[in-house]
């Protein structure tokens, strides 16, 4: 069987493929040859920690227990980090099977789970800030993750004339991202030709933070689609000046789609001195009482939000975690620093994901190219059917997940 290249490209909606696949050469070559699933359900709920964990394990939420970038620990919300993930990762099932496996640059997977590590260039930002003003406490397992370092993996990149760097604090966010996930690529590049390993997973960043912050579609939005496909299209060069791209199955794709959001909703002042945490049109609450709870309804109806089945949070959890959606092109925003003074108010985000699920807005595409993969086109796909796929194209066994493999019928 091949090995496998996992690309992960954060936030690309199936929209965007589908309509703008001409800043996208590298990856619509790629789509030409290869499985493409037009549109890809996002885990619940559609953010980056659930999407990432869902890529790496099939795991509904509810059993890998990160159903949020922020997860309840039974005293306070507080960031998910790889020590959560409840559930075997594929490197860690790769391992398992003989397989060598890396990651570079990827979140959510553990560095014992992997032969070769390196931590996401964002790792920093889970880790204590000098510009928080209030502190908040550090998330241990991002400092292991951020901090651990492979002889091997630094001997890698040296053999290819790419030194390890410190990423420079450009204070632009664009600027920042772009030339993270540049390190990032390029250090992936640089493992795959040295060690080959079975498996390799890795990410681009960009895409998400331009669409947050310039909004949908907009021209920083499409400049970062062409700057990932560039990156990829670069990486798979590599592979193939050195001979190798041929043993490589290559899986791309995102982790989320994106929406464009037009108001923000402010729970610090809509339900004040309410424990809460905000996942894009998704709020989690955690009421003190029954009473609380009613009351917390009833004033988040006031704005159109809608109370959600929680049923994507940890069956122990469901006691404590419930949910609510916000109506469309609404988010809700939180900043501790800069707490808002009214309800509703001018979005800091001006795209975002984590919508009511089902919506299309968070679906999302793959691409699945290879020798052994025959061009097929899947309309649309469960998230649990990621992981067994890529357990199909490594040829490890896809036995035990939630979902089913879409190579069964390609590979028979």
């Amino acid at each position: 069987m091949p090995k496998l290249l996992v690309i992960m490209l954060d936030g690309i909606s199936a929209d965007s493929f589908a309509r703008r696949r001409g800043y996208m050469p590298h990856l619509s070559a790629l789509a030409r040859r290869g499985l493409v699933v037009e549109n890809l359900e996002a885990e619940v709920c559609g953010t980056s920690f659930p999407g990432r964990t869902s890529i790496a394990t099939g795991a509904l939420a509810s059993d890998s227990g990160i159903y949020g970038n922020v997860i309840w620990d039974g005293e306070q919300f507080r960031h998910a980090t790889p020590d959560d993930v409840r559930v075997p990762t594929l490197p860690a099932l790769a391992q398992a099977a003989g397989k060598q496996s890396a990651v570079v640059g990827y979140g959510m997977i553990r560095p014992e789970d992997t032969d070769l590590f390196k931590a996401p260039w964002w790792a920093g930002a889970f880790i204590q800030r000098s510009r928080d003003t209030v502190p908040v406490p550090t998330a241990q397992s991002w400092r292991r993750a951020a901090e651990h370092i492979e002889a091997r993996l630094e001997a890698a990149a040296h053999q290819t004339g790419i030194e390890l760097p410190l990423l420079p604090d450009l204070g632009d966010k664009y600027a920042k991202s772009a030339l993270g996930d540049a390190q990032i690529m390029g250090l992936a590049g640089a493992v795959l030709l040295a060690e080959q390993p079975d498996l390799m997973f890795t990410e681009v960043l960009l895409p998400d933070t331009a669409q947050h912050y310039a909004g949908y579609d907009t021209p920083e939005a499409l400049w970062s689609l062409g700057y990932s496909d560039a990156l990829v299209g670069q990486l798979l060069a590599r592979l193939e000046g050195a001979g190798l791209l041929e043993q490589y199955t290559i899986a791309v794709l995102s982790d989320h789609g994106h929406s464009r959001i037009d108001q923000a909703l402010h729970p610090e002042v809509i339900i004040p001195q309410t424990t809460f945490a905000c996942e894009g049109s998704m709020l989690h609450v955690v009421p003190k009482n029954a009473a609380e709870l009613t009351e917390i309804r009833a004033r988040l109806a006031e704005y159109g939000v809608e109370e959600y089945s929680n049923a994507h949070v940890p069956a122990e959890q469901r006691e404590q975690v419930y949910c609510f959606v916000a109506p469309d092109l609404y988010d809700f925003e939180y900043d501790p620093a800069r707490p808002a003074s009214e309800a509703v108010g001018e979005p800091i985000l001006r795209s975002s994901h984590g919508i009511r699920p089902g919506l299309p807005g968070d679906h999302r595409f793959m691409v699945l190219a290879g020798a052994e993969v025959s061009p097929r086109v899947v309309g649309r796909a469960a998230a649990n059917q990621v992981a067994p796929t890529l357990a199909s194209a490594l040829g490890i066994s896809n036995k035990g997940f939630a979902g089913e493999s879409l190579l069964e019928a390609v590979l028979g």
